[in-house]
């Protein structure tokens, strides 16, 4: 049986270095990379690995799901798996992709552990374990609200990858990246009504 073509996605920005890492692993396990950057940010990630990766400028417009629904239909038919900047994979799961993408599903839903590095040089580990993400999907799927996105699951099949901690995707941000990340969340009107409820 023929592997499906597997595409990597990327629209988040902040951490150019994790980036590089994450490109590095990616890769030797994917078909391509589309990273769609924010017209007129600075992200200090734009032409690296070009060629594998393809890096397309497109306004944010505060439309997460939109700028995801656009990289995906820019992408190979096939599957999808995407990965912010401040996210990995581990080896283990990096090495199960082609399988998964054999999978009779839609979606993927993928464990993430997920660290915080505190102020006082603590850290909260697997925070919210085990976090499942929808971030790995066929190329007809496409995602709903502009904020804390999430794939319009209707009609589709959705699974779930046991949560085995080496097999995992990792999310590793200080708590200054929350708070940055919390100010913007906070002039989305679909957020608030979220904390609110």
């Amino acid at each position: 049986m023929q592997t499906p073509a597997l595409t990597l996605v990327c629209i988040a920005k902040y951490k150019p270095e994790q980036f590089r890492q994450m490109m590095d692993t990616a890769e030797q396990w994917i078909d391509q990379a589309i990273v769609v950057l924010d017209e007129g940010a600075e992200d200090g990630i734009e032409g690296y690995k070009e060629g594998f990766a393809k890096y397309i400028k497109r306004p944010l417009n505060a439309d997460f799901a939109g700028q995801r629904n656009f990289a995906v239909e820019c992408a190979r038919p096939g599957w999808i798996l995407h990965i912010d900047t401040d996210e990995n994979l581990t080896p283990e799961l990096w090495a199960a992709l082609k399988i998964l993408v054999l999978c009779d599903c839609d979606i993927v839903e993928l464990p993430r552990r997920n660290t915080v590095l505190l102020r006082n040089g603590t850290v909260q580990d697997w925070v919210n374990w085990p976090d499942w993400q929808p971030k790995l999907h066929r190329t007809c799927v496409r995602w709903i609200h502009r904020v804390h996105e999430w794939p319009d699951t209707t009609g589709l099949k959705v699974v779930r990858l046991g949560p085995n901690r080496s097999v995992c995707m990792t999310h590793t941000k200080t708590e200054e990246d929350q708070q940055r990340a919390n100010a913007f969340y906070d002039t989305f009107e679909y957020h608030r009504k979220l904390v609110a409820s």
